[in-house]
């Protein structure tokens, strides 16, 4: 997860409980029994969610937050119908919007969350939009030294860089760079997009590893030595594509 992703994710856990015991109060709706309860469900809902969608590279991040969070008020929502309040009135686009918000429970803007929301929200936003203008290349290493290299020289060519922990994180990325010696490395070459540059390396010594990466999809397979001579280089041939 992103440094903007992860403070976001904190700040909207943050506000959630004082958001809903104060949306409740404006409307009205008393002290509902069972409500704290399905306030820290929401809130540990809140934080898997909030968790598994920013913890994504952001081509993949197919929601946006301030919708989890609505979302994250039907448990309040629940407490509230099983206490036989009546639906609050709302406009047939707000209806149709959102058709769970029974109680117009939900924000229309982050800003309603609270300052520190609302400012990490904006952050998180112009990182996404940043980060979607560059491409994106997957890294996947256990080996940090080697990490932190790929991503210094890689970040400075103009790359945004992700850690891969397998391969089930390894789509809708423009490259990778795979180090054949990760136990998911020839799962992540296997199941790559076709169009995907891919660049493996791995012991000088491992000949047959560096031709197996070649035949199921690396577009490069290099030594080791090769890759860390010059992460510049490596830079090219990823922007180089398949070719």
């Amino acid at each position: 997860m992103t440094s903007e992703g992860d403070h976001l994710a904190r700040a909207l856990v943050c506000a959630y409980g004082d958001y809903v015991r104060d949306v409740v109060a404006r409307r009205n709706l008393g002290d509902t029994e069972g409500l704290s309860d399905a306030i820290e469900k929401g809130r540990g809902w809140l934080r898997t969610a909030l968790g598994e969608l920013l913890g994504r590279p952001y081509p993949l991040q197919d929601r946006g937050p301030l919708e989890i969070f609505q979302e994250a008020l039907r448990f309040p929502t629940k407490v509230l119908e099983r206490a036989g309040h009546p639906p609050a009135p709302r406009d047939l686009a707000a209806a149709n919007a959102l058709p769970g918000d029974l109680y117009d429970l939900a924000p229309v803007s982050s800003r309603d969350l609270g300052e520190a929301a609302w400012s990490h929200h904006l952050a998180w936003g112009l990182a996404k939009a940043v980060a979607m203008t560059r491409r994106t290349v997957g890294i996947l290493t256990r080996n940090l030294m080697d990490r932190s290299k790929l991503e210094a020289g890689l970040t400075a060519a103009g790359w945004v860089t992700v850690p891969l922990k397998g391969r089930q994180a390894a789509e809708g990325l423009d490259a990778l760079v795979v180090d054949l010696e990760h136990p998911a490395a020839f799962g992540v070459l296997e199941s790559a997009d076709s169009k995907v540059a891919i660049v493996a390396y791995g012991p000088h010594v491992d000949a047959t590893a560096l031709e197996r990466a070649r035949r199921v999809g690396a577009s490069h397979a290099l030594p080791r030595s090769v890759v860390f001579r010059d992460v510049t280089a490596l830079a090219v041939r990823l922007a180089q594509g398949r070719s």
